[in-house]
């Protein structure tokens, strides 16, 4: 507990803007996210951690954001400097270091049955949004696409037809391939493949509200 303690109170020290528990758990490599909301609520309560519905600095999505009280919790002087939230290159190589010291650690550590059920669970339940998200971009690329038309089908084509960008729709393609795995196939993707996964999420999903802001789509 204090280890990841630790680790979660330097990444909030080093974004002072704060983050959600996920992408707290993501970038810290404190899994499953439960510990992370368990440690966060646990800061909050000692006053060392604010707790409060905002959007997410990170994510971009209303959530509980965790922002540490300096006042409470001095950073040391050694620790780096902010990244800024509108540089976009810095934060995913911020990102990728991140995972580099997860890939490190993981060789350490071996996860438990419990810790490995409730980690399936939840990469089942973000995967399955995921999937629901991507369907839906599909759709709203072509309102003329048949109902029953699957999320792959419907990739491919766009992509043929020069709708859907090939980077994207390989994204997508991608991250479908890890559902299967996941949902149908009942397996535990590695934490280096489960990080991938999220950070090709977030490409995406900024292509998506760019895209949608070009378009007027609402």
């Amino acid at each position: 507990m204090a280890q990841n303690l630790e680790k979660i109170l330097r990444v909030l020290r080093s974004n002072p803007q704060g983050m959600c528990d996920d992408c707290l758990s993501l970038i810290s490599g404190v899994m499953p996210r439960q510990t992370v909301n368990q440690i966060c609520s646990v800061l909050c309560q000692k006053g060392k951690n604010d707790r409060s519905s905002r959007e997410c600095p990170q994510c971009h999505k209303v959530k509980l954001v965790n922002v540490l009280q300096l006042q409470a919790e001095s950073p040391p002087s050694e620790e780096p400097a902010t990244l800024p939230a509108t540089n976009v290159l810095s934060n995913y190589h911020h990102e990728m270091t991140q995972i580099i010291r997860r890939l490190q650690l993981q060789a350490e550590s071996t996860l438990t049955f419990s810790e490995k059920s409730e980690m399936l669970q939840e990469q089942t339940n973000v995967l399955s949004n995921y999937h629901h998200e991507m369907t839906e971009i599909i759709r709203r690329l072509d309102a003329s696409a048949p109902h029953h038309e699957s999320l792959v089908a419907g990739v491919t084509r766009l992509r043929k037809e020069g709708v859907l960008p090939r980077k994207m729709a390989d994204m997508m393609l991608t991250i479908n391939a890890m559902r299967v795995e996941v949902v149908k196939d009942r397996s535990l993707l590695p934490m280096d493949e489960w990080t991938v996964a999220q950070l090709i999420w977030r490409v995406l999903d900024r292509w998506r509200r760019e895209t949608w802001r070009k378009t007027n789509i609402a």
